[in-house]
Formats: structure tokens, sequence, C-alpha cells
């Protein structure tokens, strides 16, 4: 599940990586959802209260929201993602360091710790500004994937330059397919 898909520029690296799976992509923009439609045949709803998405858990729930919806949108992908599936949100470097702890960010991020105190999640750091349109213009801020899911609590990882992790790197899907 994409949230806020946009152009559907996610779903093509998830179209090429998962060629079996369903891949939906939530775009309130009817032109955006158009256009995502266009490019990678998934299926794109206008929220994600449509029919399709509440029936059943997404393994995977991936976002590149926009800065002020990012807590609402990780707290719903919580809700909504399937028991042992990942939620991954490409986010600000140190969205996670940029609170206190009495604001609503920061009580979030306390509620993921787990019993022995570790962070809860596992962010992928991108190294400097990365060009994610393959267009030779980066980005004004470096960015982040905070990664929330088994296997990700506490792990800090650098990625080269590059905007596309290789599956090594991420180390987050096994084989199979995710919707």
């Amino acid at each position: 599940l994409d949230v806020g898909c946009g152009d559907g520029a996610i779903g093509v690296v998830l179209r090429h990586r998962f060629p079996l799976a369903s891949i939906y992509g939530v775009e309130v923009n009817a032109s955006r959802a158009s256009e995502a439609q266009r490019r990678y045949n998934g299926i794109i709803r206008e929220s994600w209260t449509d029919d399709g998405i509440t029936s059943h858990y997404a393994d995977f729930i991936i976002s590149n929201p926009p800065f002020k919806l990012a807590l609402p949108f990780l707290r719903l992908a919580l809700q909504r993602v399937r028991p042992g599936g990942h939620v991954a949100f490409l986010l600000i470097s140190q969205w996670d360091q940029e609170t206190v702890h009495d604001d609503e960010r920061g009580r979030f991020l306390d509620s993921l710790r787990k019993p022995d105190g570790s962070e809860g999640y596992g962010k992928l750091r991108l190294k400097g500004r990365v060009d994610f349109r393959g267009d030779g213009r980066t980005d004004r801020v470096s960015h982040e994937w905070l990664v929330i899911g088994p296997g990700f609590e506490g792990q800090f990882v650098r990625v080269p330059r590059s905007p596309v992790a290789t599956h090594e790197q991420l180390g987050l899907f096994g084989k199979g397919t995710t919707s």
C-alpha cells in the first residue's frame, strides 16, 4: 500500500521488484492518481477507507508523506499493517530526533520503544541529497527511511547516494509478494 502515491514513482519501483504483488495506491488528487494508475497498473483509491483497502491488511505500507501529515499517516499505517508486516516512510533526516519528549511526535516514538529500551524502529539514511526523479536534480534536504517492523528495531543503516537501495541493503523483504 503506497499512501499518498502521487504520480506513482514509488509504485513503479515496487512493481518492478514485485511483479506479482497486489499494489494499492492512495492519492486524493485525481489527476495524479490517474497518472499513477497509468504508470504501474496498481489499484488507486482516493482514501484509506475505500473498499479493498480496509477489507484486508497490507503486508507493507510505504509513504513519502507531506511533513505535516507524517505522524497521522504513521499512526494509521500501524493500524492497517498486517501483524509482522512493515511500515516504511521517507522522511526528512532526523525526523525522529527533532522532538522534545512532551510533544506529540516524541510520545509517538516513545510508544514504539521495546521493553529493553531499544528504539522500535530502524532508519535507512540516504547519504546526502538524492535525485529521486532521475533528472539530475537533487532534493533540497537529506532524507531517510523510517522503517517499523520486525528486524528493524534500533537498526541505523547509511545507504549510498543512489536513490535505490539494494535488496541486501534493505534486508526487508523475503521471497513472495506484498499487498
